[in-house]
């Protein structure tokens, strides 16, 4: 059996893998043993062949380090935030939260297939701004020069490609704010006696642009499905497409 798997409960999808944490919330609300304490999965225990829906986690409680045994769906991850309560006192919203969390992971699924398909292409635009491609528009931008301007057709190309990765799916609406408040802008003399506040948004908007691309090339490839113990640019590049 494989060391994970990718079970369906009352509150949606959820990863199990063994060695990892887990809390015991059993989807029975009238259930009280065992509720709440916590547990890393040693083994999966198959049901057989004929009862796979019996399959359970052999698991060590972790307040007493005794083994136990536990089933799937009881089992949520101690690192991701509990579901909401009410899904066991509305079946409609219930429902509804489970499509959501279904459709948010094929997004996911559908993102991380994309990553790795445009993998060569998204390593060519991070070299392109690194080395003196990154380093030059920000000296401009001390210099005081207008080539600053420059740095906005850098992070339009950008913001592009991280669209084409799920395209239709709209990006994040705080980092289109700050996109927006830094392009479009052309130099005038003007802009001198203004410096910081006309082109810092600039500068803003190119780092942003870059810092998820930079995280679009660290995780292409190396990550197939999804998870929920997520690393810090992983869970941010999520973000940036309203994943999370």
């Amino acid at each position: 059996m494989s060391d994970r798997l990718l079970i369906e409960t009352p509150r949606g999808p959820v990863w199990l893998d063994i060695g990892r944490e887990y809390i015991i919330q059993p989807p029975n609300p009238r259930k009280k043993k065992n509720r709440d304490r916590r547990c890393v999965i040693l083994a999966f225990v198959s049901g057989g062949p004929n009862t796979p829906q019996d399959t359970m986690a052999q698991v060590k409680y972790l307040d007493t380090r005794r083994p136990g045994r536990v089933a799937l769906a009881e089992l949520w991850p101690a690192d991701t935030p509990p579901p909401p309560r009410w899904w066991h006192n509305d079946p409609r919203l219930a429902v509804e939260y489970r499509l959501r969390e279904l459709a948010r992971l094929a997004l996911e699924t559908q993102l991380l297939q994309n990553l790795a398909a445009a993998q060569p292409a998204l390593e060519e635009l991070l070299r392109q701004n690194s080395g003196e491609g990154y380093a030059d528009p920000i000296y401009r931008f001390y210099h005081q020069s207008f080539k600053v301007y420059d740095l906005q057709e850098q992070t339009a190309e950008i913001v592009a490609q991280l669209q084409a990765l799920l395209p239709g799916r709209p990006l994040n609406q705080w980092f289109m704010q700050i996109v927006q408040e830094g392009t479009g802008k052309t130099f005038a003399m003007e802009d001198n006696a203004r410096w910081l506040p006309i082109t810092r948004p600039i500068v803003e908007a190119y780092f942003h642009a870059r810092y998820f691309l930079e995280m679009a090339v660290r995780f292409a490839g190396t990550m197939t499905v999804p998870a929920q113990s997520l690393p810090s640019g992983y869970a941010a590049l999520l973000y940036l497409y309203d994943l999370r």
